[in-house]
């Protein structure tokens, strides 16, 4: 079945990607969301869960929040996720 991928900075747009999986579930059902905070159990391989979430989607949303910027450096760092 295919999902919404919420894709976020942690520490930045953390509350904006809650709500927008909040309405995701309501409106289509529980687990066609995938956010990893909520959507990777404890105990699993964070990166092998994130990529399989985002493989099985067929939307992949992007929150950019107001500190944007100040992770750019970031974004090159093939270990930041």
């Amino acid at each position: 079945m295919p999902e919404g991928f919420i894709n976020y900075r942690t520490g930045d747009g953390n509350d904006i990607a809650a709500l927008i999986d909040n309405e995701l579930t309501n409106r289509f059902g529980k687990d066609r969301a995938f956010r990893a905070s909520r959507s990777i159990p404890p105990g699993s391989s964070y990166p092998d869960a994130l990529l399989a979430g985002v493989r099985r989607s067929a939307l992949v949303l992007v929150v950019v929040g107001a500190d944007w910027l100040n992770f750019q450096s970031r974004l090159h760092d093939p270990e930041d996720w």
